[in-house]
């Protein structure tokens, strides 16, 4: 709470809502007065059902709201070859072209003036879609939101029958990772990578040999994705600086991926996904398809005392991450961008 409290957030009326919705959530309340008790169950038996990817939609206040969930829901439940599955930020897309795998989700104000939310959502109530709004009179009642996605998610994972608390995979990557990290304090390099097809400032890395070296890059991307059943996803993994450029042109990529092959649809920076979506992925259902991308690091530093700059420690967490994929028989690729970032991204088709 203290850098909420040097931001010159109001703290007292921030956790008095906390508190609120807490008193609302205690074991003696009845279930179906029990906030955060409903929504697990919920989102439970929902997935008992099959529907497992929980779409969030929400108002512009607080668009990066759905990624704090991200990772609560992604990191709690993605064990045990099981795993609810948010999607964030994906652009609204016709109802019809929605699976029965969906659970959508609108947070937004009170009276709020929204009318493609409105829409959207009518939409969904006649091809009942499972939708589930929360409607907020203040932003200081994001506290209570706080509270009930945390119950919610204990809970739903109590009907998923996994341990919320326990993050198998993550660690898993890590050892990868500090093997990568081993080989080049020994080699001064870090594991050489195949390369499948090189096509201008683009790599495709690949470990399965399904790939012809005389393929381009836009054929690989479509055979790769038309391996997708009805109900898996596509996961970008973007190892790669953070601005508004970059993630503009994931979000491009992921809209041509979602216009021609009518998949969900993640995007991610690592590492800072490895700890929410990164447990999933590995220990969730097999049913992802994954596309990493990484780049060269420019303005590059060392660690102080460690004997590698920090883009080879990116590199080797993406190499880490990789190698945990493929050991857990999940279906990835590795693209490789040695020039312009963004004007490489833009450039791919399907």
């Amino acid at each position: 709470m203290l850098p909420a409290a040097l931001m010159g957030i109001d703290v007292e009326r921030f956790l008095l809502n906390a508190k609120e919705i807490a008193d609302e959530c205690q074991p003696y309340i009845e279930a179906g007065k029990n906030p955060g008790f409903f929504l697990g169950a919920v989102l439970g038996e929902l997935y008992e059902t099959g529907q497992d990817k929980l779409t969030f939609f929400v108002s512009s206040k607080f668009s990066s709201f759905p990624q704090w969930i991200e990772q609560l829901v992604a990191e709690s439940t993605g064990k045990d070859g099981k795993g609810i599955l948010p999607i964030c930020d994906e652009e609204f897309s016709p109802v019809s072209s929605y699976k029965n795998d969906r659970i959508f989700v609108f947070i937004r104000f009170e009276n709020e003036e929204n009318t493609k939310l409105d829409s959207f959502a009518a939409e969904l109530r006649k091809a009942q879609k499972p939708l589930l709004i929360f409607e907020l009179s203040d932003v200081y009642q994001l506290a209570k939101e706080f509270y009930r996605w945390e119950i919610a998610t204990a809970l739903s994972s109590v009907v998923l029958k996994i341990h919320p608390f326990d993050q198998p995979d993550v660690q898993f990557a890590k050892i990868l990772a500090g093997e990568s990290l081993k080989t080049y304090k020994e080699n001064g390099k870090l594991p050489e990578e195949v390369v499948s097809i090189s096509e201008g400032a683009l790599s495709l890395l690949d470990m399965t040999g399904q790939f012809s070296p005389n393929e381009t890059i836009s054929s690989a991307l479509n055979k790769f994705l038309s391996q997708a059943d009805e109900h898996d996803y596509v996961a970008i993994m973007s190892f790669t600086e953070y601005g508004e450029q970059v993630a503009k042109s994931l979000q491009s990529l992921r809209n041509k991926i979602v216009n021609k092959y009518p998949l969900a649809t993640t995007v991610g920076f690592g590492p800072r996904f490895l700890h929410s979506t990164g447990q999933l992925h590995k220990g969730g259902k097999n049913n992802g398809l994954f596309i990493q991308i990484t780049s060269e690091t420019k303005n590059d530093i060392e660690v102080p005392g460690q004997g590698f700059s920090f883009g080879v420690l990116i590199t080797a967490q993406a190499q880490g991450d990789f190698n945990a994929l493929r050991n857990k028989n999940r279906k990835v690729i590795s693209l490789h961008v040695t020039g312009d970032l963004v004007e490489a991204i833009n450039a791919l088709s399907l």
